[in-house]
């Protein structure tokens, strides 16, 4: 009875053994499928850049004249610094005249970016001074994005603050299409070529993607390219410029893809006068 007994033990211990190795592997699957979730393909590291701030300073602001008028000019100047690699695109003014009699008046205009003072018109009212003046400048800059992947993939892929990281993940043959002058009998090879920008940052919008490619038969080179818009992440060719039969296979399909946009980041500051 007594061995049976230790039996038993036994049994009881090398099962919560196995249970304990089952629940630490599970544990190390997780960990693994979250890092590739932070990882690019191939494993490779993606970091998405942050959109920096663009510094804005207004140094001077007051209205004249400052006392009663049918018509006030607020006189402001500012400097403004734009994030490497940008560059400044436009400055917008708004702003608000409080007079005496606490009625409001706004304004607001649109200045180029080498431009760092304004005088902008306000109506008056009659026989009532202007007593507070809040005005606000903001500022836009952008930079120019491009990027580009082939498949197959690179070892390296650099980067830089105006570049992207694009990664050609496929390029196959998906089919087959009839050739319309001989159907059952000519065929036309359809391509399909996958990719992602996986370090898109939020302030970066790509306009276009320049997808090129090569299918390689028995020697010869049959190329096509195209552009496509750049919400897009695959394409789709069919090669009409190479007819084969029901069973063909390429030796080799390599691709490129191109992509053109632009990152565009702003910021603004705010300055209030009293009106003595």
């Amino acid at each position: 009875m007594k061995g049976y007994e230790n039996m038993k033990y036994d049994s009881l211990s090398k099962i919560a053994m196995a249970v304990i190795i089952l629940l630490s592997q599970l544990n190390a699957g997780a960990q693994a499928h979250l890092a590739a979730s932070r990882s690019g393909v191939n494993g490779a590291q993606v970091v998405i850049p942050s959109c920096p701030d663009v510094n804005i300073n207004i140094s001077f602001v007051n209205i004249t004249p400052a006392t009663p008028a049918q018509q006030h000019v607020v006189n402001l100047t500012w400097n403004a610094n734009a994030p490497a690699c940008f560059s400044l695109k436009e400055f917008k003014v708004k702003g608000e005249v409080t007079f005496a009699n606490g009625a409001t008046r706004t304004f607001d205009g649109g200045f180029l970016p080498n431009q760092f003072g304004a005088h902008i018109p306000v109506t008056g009212i009659p026989e009532t001074r202007p007593r507070k003046v809040i005005v606000k400048v903001t500022a836009v800059a952008t930079a120019p994005v491009t990027g580009s992947g082939t498949f197959p993939p690179p070892a390296l892929t650099l980067a830089s603050c105006t570049s992207i990281t694009v990664q050609v993940t496929q390029a196959s043959m998906t089919g087959l299409a009839p050739a319309p002058n001989r159907p059952g009998q000519d065929f036309h090879p359809k391509v399909k070529v996958e990719w992602q920008t996986p370090n898109l940052g939020a302030c970066q919008r790509l306009n276009q993607f320049t997808v090129e490619g090569d299918l390689k038969f028995k020697g010869k080179s049959n190329k096509f390219s195209r552009a496509v818009s750049g919400d897009l992440r695959s394409a789709e060719f069919t090669l009409t410029s190479l007819a084969v039969g029901a069973g063909f296979t390429p030796d080799a399909i390599t691709a490129k893809v191109t992509a053109t946009g632009e990152s565009r980041v702003s910021g603004g500051a705010q300055k209030e006068i009293q009106v003595n």
